[in-house]
């Protein structure tokens, strides 16, 4: 009956194990909504693409989301956005086939990494490339000039000029559009810069102010400027794991204790072996051997000293 018991019990458990990481794993197939910032010459002598992705309300969490990185891209951030709007960069992520893919248990999240330019002379130019097996209902594209640049030209020429905000920067900003999973979706700029120089040497009195216009209020232009932070979203597939083994080998242990207090013993009890007297008598020089059990005795024992049985023709009292 305990076994049947635990049987069931141990099958219950691994079922609710793998449906909870086949739950974990199953991959997100829509963004409802991607930010994409496209900043030249920012910071480094490269392009900071920003991709600040919203999931679907009906979306089961955590999700498992892949999406197309560039051939060369070096990974500044990835963080996931909480409903207070804070970033935290504390998720796990992989990289493979210039692809990342990363869990998050909340709705947004963001990815951060530099690309590299093509330069000739004082020719800058950049073409930002997404082809993904994940669809998205709703791309907002905005392409930040750097301040050191001239003649700029943007691709798709949909791009309105949005200039003299209030961070300094001028931006093309592109019309909504969907993409389909499978469908390619590609920006193309480029610029001159005479002398080399990077934006953020050359920010207004408030820098802080520089953020796109297109990134949704109260979110950090960086995630790798959060520092994580505990709260209920971090509990993911590897604490539902640990408890489920915690429970486990509690299950064991007390099975198994229950089963030595019910479980017959396969030794045989021996009788309790009586103290030798002070005054014991002296060998006679003959071997003898106990007629209960066999074992060998000495001269002077009374007892059989493994069974317990008194020595038989012994003339001594006990």
């Amino acid at each position: 009956m305990k076994k049947t018991f635990l049987s069931i019990l141990i099958f219950a458990l691994f079922s609710l194990f793998f449906a909870t990481s086949a739950q974990a794993q199953l991959p997100t197939d829509s963004i409802e909504t991607l930010i994409l910032d496209l900043w030249p010459d920012y910071d480094e002598p490269s392009v900071l693409v920003l991709l600040t992705g919203t999931l679907a309300p009906d979306t089961p969490l955590p999700a498992t989301i892949s999406i197309p990185l560039h051939a060369e891209a070096d990974v500044n951030a990835v963080a996931r956005i909480t409903a207070e709007n804070q970033m935290i960069d504390d998720i796990q992520y992989t990289i493979e086939n210039d692809t990342l893919t990363m869990t998050t248990p909340d709705l947004r999240f963001r990815v951060e990494y530099y690309a590299p330019y093509q330069r000739i002379g004082n020719k800058h130019a950049f073409t930002f490339d997404w082809l993904a097996d994940i669809s998205v209902a709703s791309i907002l594209a905005a392409v930040q000039q750097p301040l050191g640049a001239t003649n700029m030209n943007v691709t798709p020429t949909t791009a309105t000029v949005v200039a003299d905000t209030s961070d300094g920067f001028t931006y093309y900003t592109f019309p909504p559009e969907a993409i389909p999973a499978g469908e390619q979706y590609n920006i193309a700029f480029d610029y001159d810069m005479v002398t080399q120089q990077l934006s953020i040497e050359n920010l207004p009195s408030n820098p802080s102010a520089a953020v796109n216009a297109a990134n949704e209020p109260g979110v950090s232009t960086s995630a790798s400027s959060a520092s994580p932070s505990l709260s209920l979203d971090n509990i993911n597939l590897a604490y539902v794991v640990g408890l489920i083994g915690i429970v486990l080998v509690a299950v064991v242990v007390t099975w198994q204790v229950a089963t030595r207090k019910t479980q017959p013993t396969t030794r045989k009890n021996r009788k309790t072996q009586p103290k030798r007297t002070a005054a014991a008598a002296k060998p006679t020089g003959k071997v003898q051997f106990c007629h209960q059990c066999g074992n060998k005795l000495t001269g002077n024992d009374k007892f059989c000293r493994e069974c317990g049985t008194a020595v038989k023709g012994s003339n001594r009292s006990s």
